[in-house]
C-alpha cells in the first residue's frame, strides 16, 4: 500500500484536496491501540517533494486503511537533515470531542436506532462536516453515557455493550466512519505459523494474581473493619486462617464504604476478571502476532483462533491494538495485539 499525503482547502470550505502525492521516503508508524498516533521521519534534501514540510493539519494515512491521521505536529532538524510529522490517528481524534452534558440534565443518554444516535453524538460533539457516517448496524441502543465522557470513550462503551466494532477509511471525499457488528471468525480463522508462513507469533502468559485480599473499612486500629477474602473457587468471604504459606495478598483499603463486603468483593473481581482459568491455572494470556501476509486483515474487537504448535496452546484472543511499520516503499508490518477471550 503507498502512503498518500493529502492536503485539503480548509480555509475556503472546499471539500477537494488541493495537492496529493506518495511519501516514498521514511518511516511511518501507527499505533491503533492505548496511543491512537502515528509518525513519519524521513531524510529531507533539496529536490525532494516542495510540499512536506508544508503538511501540518493536513492528512497522511496508508491508502484504503485507517493506518494515519491528521499531522498535527512537525520537527525539521536542520543538522540531521530530518523532518518528522506526526499526530493522533482517526480513532485518536475522537479523544479531542467530549460528549457535553446537556442543560437541566444529570446524564447524555439515548434511545434510538444506532444511525441517529451516531448522528446525533457527532453533531453534539461538534465532528468536523467530512467526517462521513458510512456502514451502521440496524439495531436500537440504549445507553447512559459517564458524565463529560470523550467521544471516543462513549463509542467504545456502545461498542463493548452491544459488541460492535468501529472502521475507519481515508477517501477522496472526507473520513469513512462506521460501527457495525464485531466479527467472531473463530471458525473460520486460526493463526499459527502451520497455516502461514509470513506471521510470527508470541504468547505471554501471567499468572500472578492474588489469591488473597484484606479489606479495610471504617474505624481506627483494632476496631477498623477487616475482612478476608479469598479467589479460590471464586471470590468469597474467607479468614485470617485460610492465608496459606506462599499465597499472594493483596489490601483494598475504603474507609467511607457501609457495604465493605460488597465493595470488595466487586473490586476482587474487577482484578481477577482478566485472569481466565485452564486445566494449568489461571492466566492472563496475551500474544502478539507479526503479520507480512496479504490475506490477513482483522479490525479491532474481532475474534480469532491462534495456535501456537510447540506447546499445542490453542486460545480464542480478541483483537486490542495494531503496531503498523513500514519503511520506504517497503511492504508495511502489522503487529496485532490480542487478549483472551472467555468462552472462545
Amino acid at each position: 500500500m503507498d502512503l498518500i499525503y493529502t492536503a485539503w482547502d480548509f480555509a475556503n470550505n472546499g471539500n477537494d484536496p488541493i495537492e496529493s502525492g506518495v511519501l516514498k521516503r521514511g518511516t511511518f508508524d501507527c499505533d491503533i491501540d492505548d496511543g491512537n498516533d502515528f509518525s513519519f521521519l524521513s531524510s529531507y534534501d533539496v529536490g525532494d517533494d516542495p510540499y512536506l514540510p508544508m503538511l501540518i493539519d493536513q492528512y497522511i494515512f496508508l491508502e484504503g486503511t485507517e493506518y494515519g491521521g491528521l499531522v498535527t505536529n512537525r520537527k525539521i532538524d536542520k543538522q540531521a537533515r530530518t523532518i518528522e510529522l506526526s499526530g493522533l490517528t482517526f480513532r485518536g481524534y475522537l479523544d479531542t470531542k467530549i460528549v457535553i452534558v446537556p442543560s437541566g440534565r444529570d446524564f447524555y443518554t439515548v434511545n434510538a436506532d444506532l444511525r441517529s444516535v451516531i448522528r446525533e453524538l457527532f453533531r453534539d460533539c461538534y465532528m468536523p462536516s467530512y467526517w462521513i457516517i458510512d456502514d451502521v448496524s440496524n439495531i436500537t441502543v440504549s445507553y447512559q453515557f459517564d458524565r463529560y465522557c470523550t467521544l471516543s470513550k462513549a463509542l467504545n462503551d456502545l461498542c463493548e455493550k452491544y459488541k460492535l466494532k468501529m472502521m475507519f477509511r481515508h477517501e477522496n471525499d472526507g473520513i469513512h466512519f462506521s460501527i457495525v457488528k464485531l466479527d467472531n471468525l473463530t471458525r473460520e480463522v486460526e493463526l499459527s505459523k502451520e497455516d502461514y508462513d509470513h506471521i510470527s507469533l508470541t504468547i505471554t502468559q501471567k499468572g500472578d494474581y492474588p489469591n488473597f485480599m484484606i479489606a479495610l473499612g471504617k474505624g481506627e486500629l483494632q476496631a477498623r473493619e477487616v475482612l478476608y477474602l479469598s479467589s479460590l473457587g471464586g471470590v468469597n468471604l474467607s479468614s485470617r486462617d485460610a492465608i496459606y504459606e506462599g499465597a499472594r495478598v493483596i489490601t483494598y483499603e475504603n474507609t467511607s464504604s457501609d457495604n465493605l463486603l460488597t465493595d470488595a468483593t466487586n473490586k476482587f473481581n474487577e482484578l481477577m476478571a482478566n485472569f481466565v482459568a485452564s486445566e494449568y491455572g489461571s492466566y492472563i494470556t496475551t500474544a502478539e502476532i507479526n503479520s507480512y501476509d496479504d490475506s490477513i486483515e482483522l479490525d479491532i474487537g474481532d475474534i480469532v483462533n491462534i495456535f501456537e504448535p510447540i506447546f499445542s496452546v490453542r486460545l480464542s484472543v480478541k483483537i486490542t491494538g495494531k503496531l503498523i511499520r513500514k519503511v520506504n516503499q517497503d511492504k508495511e508490518v502489522i503487529t496485532y495485539k490480542f487478549t483472551e477471550v472467555h468462552n472462545g
